[in-house]
């Protein structure tokens, strides 16, 4: 009971009654508040609308609402965070961003994050991104030539080549292309007096492959004769280094000689 009831009950004066409460670490009584019964036109507005909006029209907590709906099993009708279906997720990238938000009724803003989010292009974006396979090719042809294989106009090919530091492309004669891929891209940079990575990149978009790649890839005839002799041995003979030839002979699984 409250303080002042015990005090009257006690015929004690209400600090002495609160004091010795505290000291006894006991705390205050609180009554419980009224119980409010729920009516039939209460319950049918649950799930209708969120229950934070709902709280605030039948002046009830937030909590009341969420145990009641939960106790009678009703499904959220309008929640704020809406799971996105199979159905919902194939209209993304089909048509724009802002007609997909009108036919499922969801924000821009929603369907734009769902569309990044699984990595689907916008095919309807004014500005369409630069991808790495673009910009590779850019300093590699003329910008008016690239221009008209991107699909893209000449000012926007040209703003970004200038954007990314690259140079524009001096023309290639056919003698020039003839020696690519022939010899190593330093020594022909160095006879035409061209960049080293432009004449990658000349490369490259010829489809040429790297005459003296870093990587030499092994052969069969190089497999074979791992494990026939010393690593020292074999790596002499066919211009590779020991260690190389140890960890191939190990990746292999090759027991080594003697």
């Amino acid at each position: 009971m409250l303080d002042t009831d015990l005090a009257f009950r006690l015929r004690r004066p209400v600090h002495n009654v609160r004091s010795q409460r505290v000291s006894l670490h006991i705390p205050a009584f609180r009554p419980r508040p009224k119980f409010r019964y729920w009516t039939a036109k209460e319950i049918r507005l649950l799930g209708t609308m969120p229950d934070a909006d709902l709280a605030r029209k039948l002046r009830r907590s937030l909590a009341a609402i969420q145990s009641q709906r939960a106790l009678l099993k009703r499904p959220y009708i309008a929640p704020r965070f809406r799971p996105w279906t199979p159905k919902e997720d194939r209209l993304l990238g089909k048509k724009p961003d802002a007609e997909v938000a009108h036919l499922i009724n969801r924000s821009i803003d929603c369907v734009k994050a769902r569309r990044s989010k699984l990595g689907i292009a916008d095919r309807f974006a004014k500005v369409r991104p630069w991808t790495r396979t673009e910009e590779r090719l850019l300093g590699t042809v003329p910008d008016r030539e690239l221009a008209r294989e991107l699909r893209r106009g000449v000012s926007g090919v040209r703003l970004r080549r200038q954007q990314l530091g690259i140079l524009k492309v001096v023309h290639w004669a056919p003698a020039q292309d003839r020696l690519l891929g022939v010899l190593p891209d330093h020594e022909i940079a160095k006879k035409l007096r061209k960049l080293l990575q432009a004449v990658r990149d000349r490369r490259w978009y010829l489809g040429i492959p790297n005459p003296a790649p870093l990587v030499r890839p092994w052969t069969r005839a190089e497999e074979k004769l791992l494990g026939t002799d010393i690593d020292r041995m074999v790596a002499a003979r066919i211009g590779r280094t020991r260690d190389a030839v140890l960890q191939r002979r190990l990746l292999l699984g090759i027991s080594r000689a003697g």
